[in-house]
């Protein structure tokens, strides 16, 4: 996908998830998300491609070291934009936060996923959610808080 392209730029600007796929990203620390790991299906994006999440180098507290939807999703944006992103970050953080992972685990195929990978994925998740919060405001470089 050319995200040069100006139709690619719009559709991705007004796609509704955007920036709920911008913190699902920050979450489980993907910082390889790039064109190439996005589809188009003429109605929305699918965000594929995730071998480099949660890598256990990513400290659990910290930003994962970058985040190009949020990169996307915060470029050009004036103070009043940064606010009101800081309201929609929160409140998707919000939502995530209240996942209960384990849940999440139980949902997948569990041949495809053996318990020695399961465990150390499943505690990363759910430690890396206390952190949500501050990630996500951490993300929108707004001058002044607003109120989440």
């Amino acid at each position: 996908m050319d995200t040069e392209a100006d139709v690619v730029l719009k559709r991705l600007r007004e796609w509704a998830k955007v920036v709920d796929a911008a913190c699902f990203d920050e979450w489980i620390g993907n910082c390889d998300r790039h064109p190439g790991n996005l589809i188009y299906d003429g109605q929305g994006f699918w965000l594929i491609d995730h071998d480099k999440a949660m890598h256990p180098l990513i400290q659990l507290d910290a930003l994962s070291p970058a985040n190009q939807l949020f990169d996307f999703v915060v470029h050009g944006a004036d103070e009043s934009r940064l606010l009101k992103l800081q309201q929609l970050v929160g409140a998707s953080m919000h939502d995530m936060q209240r996942f209960s992972v384990q849940d999440l685990i139980d949902q997948t195929d569990s041949a495809a996923w053996p318990p020695a990978t399961l465990i150390p994925l499943r505690d990363w998740l759910a430690e890396r959610q206390n952190h949500l919060a501050r990630l996500g405001n951490d993300r929108v470089p707004a001058k002044q808080l607003g109120v989440i």
